[in-house]
């Protein structure tokens, strides 16, 4: 029976009313005194019926009154309480424990939430990354394709090693190469992410010249540009660890 009245005790804190403020923190307990009047009923009461004892008359919760908890024994095959208000022990311990269940469910719930909007964020920036990465390779493309149409018209190899040498240089450049349609492989540059792993932004642009205005325009050649994409997944790496390092403050002051 200490361990039901326990439960009492467990199910008004849960419940909001602290037994603390109704009897102190140390509650005194009628302990179980039989004696040959009343052995038989205790012994129906205890022993026949334990797993139908309504000890719900002692909650503070269920039945407000003031004073400190009566836990008397005298009192338990006296109460009469409507059937929907039964309250077993076993009842009490599901809802002593269901405070816990609710935390780790919304603790699962708050990971999960920052967990998907990390990657959401992270996949933007990829995107956004990747394409900054291949809108560079189109423009150095347009640049080289504007540079390069009269140097090889002229066949001008001392011309356009030395355009290509000079833009080689750019940070993000694996290499470019010039191909002419008379010729085929013409020149060719490395750039300092010649040999860097990781995957590459291409971009392939016609050189088409025209010798005098008002003559038809030909194509002569073409150019090709390789970006590596290693700084570029360099920018990524940082940023997810800091999205990382962002979820570990943030889930802990959620949950």
């Amino acid at each position: 029976m200490i361990g039901a009245w326990a439960m009492v005790l467990l199910y008004d804190y849960h419940q909001g009313r602290d037994f603390a403020a109704h009897g102190g923190v140390h509650q005194s307990f009628d302990y179980l005194v039989v004696h040959r009047g009343n052995v038989d009923r205790y012994e129906r009461l205890l022993m026949q019926r334990l797993n139908a004892l309504d000890v719900s008359h002692y909650s503070k919760v269920l039945n407000p009154r003031p004073g400190p908890y009566r836990f008397d024994l005298a009192d338990l095959g006296n109460a009469s309480k409507p059937a929907e208000m039964r309250f077993f022990p076993r009842r009490m311990l599901q809802d002593a424990m269901l405070h816990p269940k609710l935390i780790l469910a919304l603790t699962v719930l708050v990971v999960l939430m920052v967990a998907f909007c990390a990657y959401f964020v992270i996949e933007r920036e990829r995107e956004r990354t990747e394409r900054q990465l291949n809108e560079r390779a189109t423009q150095l493309a347009d640049l080289l394709v504007a540079s390069l149409a009269q140097p090889l018209w002229n066949v001008d190899r001392r011309a356009i090693d030395r355009q290509l040498g000079i833009l080689a240089r750019y940070p993000e450049v694996a290499e470019l190469s010039l191909v002419a349609d008379e010729y085929g492989p013409f020149a060719t540059a490395a750039g300092p992410l010649a040999k860097a792993p990781g995957g590459r932004a291409v971009r392939v642009l016609p050189i088409e010249y025209s010798a005098f205005e008002g003559l038809p325009i030909h194509r002569i050649g073409e150019i090709r540009v390789v970006l590596s994409r290693a700084m570029a997944d360099e920018s990524i790496g940082r940023f997810t660890r800091d999205v990382a390092e962002a979820m570990a403050r943030v889930i802990p002051a959620r949950a």
